[in-house]
């Protein structure tokens, strides 16, 4: 795969919309654990505070499974490591071994979603505006949510959003949870594909504030009011269950063979069109709910 050569910085997508991704316990924590509880190794957890499953320690397999579900819904996760850790433990006190532990559990588990899943979009965009002179020239935000839209695979979903692919079975995903991820991945990728054109005319520093925006972008898209009807888990998505069945999915998913991808790829302002209760399913077109609406401020051009 040929790569642009503007290259742009991802590091900062690590800490999601951290505030300070390089300090992870004040990322993680928004009571960091005390001096003393700080020195305890994994191995050998302080005395008197190991916690029986009937005390409200949950399944730390679940959690990730809750983790998971929550972060495909709004794309973060620390700002609910508390309101996560209690839906599997109601009971567990926030000041034992075990309750810090699964907090760092939560932030160690999504550290680098978002860069890892930014980095595979991005090169997944590189890859097809190349291969499609069509999706080269075309530039309006609009017609390129459409074009993404239409051409959505749930194989290319699955391979950007790694985090996801072991857990969704998008065949028996609601007719809403499939919108919801139609539209976000229609939304990221218009924001992708006309990022590209700002690498192809060489400004670094317009595509590093461009890519700045884009990360930004990424932490307010599915905050948006519209997606409110959206709920997290199997409310809205449906979960693959034979373990064997899934590792089966993954070795299909991996990267088909035989003809070329159809092209999908990330965006810029949040289009919405219609409420995703009312737009149709597989191969329909797309019913706009009036103009395409903008999500403000997510991609103000300001860098000279």
């Amino acid at each position: 795969m040929k790569h642009t050569q503007c290259e742009t910085p991802v590091s900062t997508s690590d800490g999601s919309n951290s505030p300070s991704s390089s300090n992870f316990v004040t990322y993680f924590s928004g009571d960091p654990p005390s001096p003393k509880r700080r020195t305890y190794s994994r191995r050998n957890p302080p005395p008197n505070t190991v916690s029986t499953q009937e005390e409200g320690v949950g399944d730390r397999e679940r959690l990730n499974e809750v983790v998971r579900w929550h972060y495909l819904r709004y794309f973060t996760a620390y700002e609910d490591t508390d309101k996560l850790i209690r839906t599997i433990s109601p009971n567990l006190d926030s000041n034992t071994y075990e309750y810090n532990q699964l907090y760092k559990d939560v932030g160690n588990w999504t550290r680098g979603w978002k860069s890892t899943t930014m980095k595979r979009f991005k090169a997944y965009i590189e890859d097809v505006v190349t291969e499609d002179i069509v999706l080269k020239n075309m530039t309006d935000p609009g017609a390129l949510h459409s074009y993404f839209r239409h051409n959505f695979n749930p194989r290319d979903f699955a391979d950007v959003f790694y985090w996801i692919q072991r857990l969704l079975d998008w065949d028996k995903t609601s007719p809403l949870g499939k919108n919801f991820i139609k539209d976000i991945w229609s939304n990221l990728a218009v924001q992708l594909r006309l990022h590209w054109d700002i690498c192809q005319t060489g400004n670094y520093r317009l595509a590093r504030g461009d890519w700045v925006g884009i990360l930004e972008f990424w932490d307010e898209m599915a905050h948006d009011a519209h997606y409110d009807v959206v709920k997290p888990g199997l409310e809205t998505f449906a979960k693959k269950f034979a373990s064997t069945a899934i590792r089966r999915a993954k070795a299909k998913v991996e990267r088909p063979k035989g003809p070329k991808r159809k092209l999908f790829h990330p965006f810029r302002p949040l289009i919405l069109f219609g409420k995703p209760e009312e737009q149709e399913d597989e191969g329909s077109e797309v019913k706009r709910g009036g103009d395409g609406k903008y999500l403000e401020g997510a991609m103000d051009s300001e860098w000279d």
